[in-house]
């Protein structure tokens, strides 16, 4: 395992990775890249605040802060917006404003609204691809300085042919508490979590921190310094959505 300091990794020689292994289970249909994220980091660890940067497949990069993978903060670079997770809720943020929006909240409301107007398709639970099989390769892969190992992952999403993802997955602690970040986030916006927990029984239990997959996300640094606990402040109390929404929903039925 790697040996973490206060400063983002620079590349580094790794050893070799553990056996080949294969695992396979069916689990219930974002972005494939975001599920693979958010389905890694299943052991409970002794958390340690921590940082990181990510890039993505649409070029941007993007900040992930934690106190604990319970308390989290990210978002673009120096953008106007960003996630907050804390308490069990995820909130997005529109920092010049000031207003606070429960994102949980939204999406349950925005999901009844659809599904009233015969409109699926909004809530990210229903949009969780299949891990239909994950394969060790055996091929030791370095990422940000940190040692992992290659994973074929084959996915399918819903009314779509079966896709192989390549993973550099790590048994790393940093990375993996990071992966447990992203996990809560995006858990704590879904309607049900069921899809996430069936990810986390798919893949591996001795690399779960997530490093690359197929050039649509990868860790750029990562360190474990301890964020300012500021940082995680909410700005304001959050706005009522379930009453805005219920108030646009009823407009949009008067239109049908």
């Amino acid at each position: 395992m790697s040996h973490h300091n206060d400063h983002p990794y620079s590349a580094s020689m790794i050893t070799p990775p553990p056996a080949d292994r294969t695992s396979h289970r069916r689990t219930s249909a974002l972005p494939a890249w975001i599920l693979l994220c958010a389905g890694l980091g299943l052991t409970p660890l002794a958390h340690a605040a921590g940082s990181a940067t990510i890039s993505t497949d649409e070029n941007k990069t993007f900040q992930v802060e934690w106190l604990d993978p319970q308390t989290v903060r990210m978002g673009e670079q120096n953008a106007n917006e960003y996630m907050v997770l804390r308490d069990g809720k995820a909130y997005m943020v529109q920092a010049e404003q000031g207003s606070v929006m429960e994102m949980g909240e939204m999406m349950r409301t925005l999901s009844q609204v659809a599904k009233g107007l015969n409109q699926p398709g909004l809530d990210i639970s229903d949009r969780i691809p299949a891990i239909e099989s994950v394969q060790n390769t055996g091929k030791p892969v370095t990422v940000a300085g940190i040692r992992g190992v290659s994973y074929n992952i084959t996915i399918r999403e819903p009314k779509q042919p079966p896709e192989t993802l390549t993973a550099v997955l790590t048994d790393d602690a940093t990375v993996t508490e990071l992966s447990q970040a992203y996990l809560n986030t995006a858990a704590a916006m879904m309607t049900s979590t069921q899809a996430v927990q069936d990810i986390r029984q798919a893949l591996p239990k001795d690399h779960q921190g997530i490093l690359q997959v197929s050039g649509k996300y990868a860790v750029k640094t990562v360190s474990s310094k301890k964020p300012d606990p500021a940082r995680f402040v909410l700005p304001s109390p959050p706005t009522d959505m379930n009453s805005m929404l219920q108030g646009i929903a009823k407009q949009l039925q008067k239109l049908n």
